[in-house]
């Protein structure tokens, strides 16, 4: 029987551009934008395994899978199969999540929300979680003013 033609393997790239996808980026380079920190891989390395013109490392596999979910087997070998991430929620961490990687792997789990939508949504959480923190102590913090930092008296 002659497959050939008519059945061809997905390859790493491929898989790469469906996660990519599947987090809600229309282009590999507005997802290395988003993610440059926690993926900590040059952008022409994140083209060159788009594109196909490099395979896949074991160590940008395990830094997509951290990013953009499945696993490392799945961006080398197609492991465990072609599915998209989940987007149901189910597999969500419980609890608060405060690491701003893992924040805006939730944010772009969020279909319809563009790459500038996370930003801003990222900013906004990361200046609520700032606002909320513990309060200030005594001691004038860095950046603010003496006035900022002043008790307000209650006179009599």
């Amino acid at each position: 029987m002659n497959v050939g033609h008519s059945v061809r393997m997905q390859e790493q790239k491929d898989r790469l551009i469906q996660a990519i996808r599947d987090a809600g980026f229309s282009k590999p380079t507005d997802a290395w934008r988003a993610n440059q920190r926690a993926l900590d891989i040059s952008q022409d390395l994140m083209i060159s395994n788009t594109n196909g013109n490099r395979p896949i490392s074991k160590k940008a596999a395990e830094k997509y899978a951290r990013v953009f979910g499945r696993t490392a087997g799945w961006y080398l070998y197609g492991e465990g199969g072609s599915t998209p991430a989940p987007t149901t929620g189910d597999d969500l961490p419980t609890g608060q999540v405060r690491e701003p990687k893992a924040v805006r792997k939730l944010l772009n789990r969020i279909g319809g929300l563009t790459p500038a939508n996370v930003k801003v949504l990222l900013s906004a959480i990361q200046g609520f979680q700032q606002a909320n923190a513990s309060p200030p102590s005594q001691d004038q913090h860095r950046g603010q003013s003496a006035h900022a930092n002043r008790r307000h008296e209650v006179k009599p």
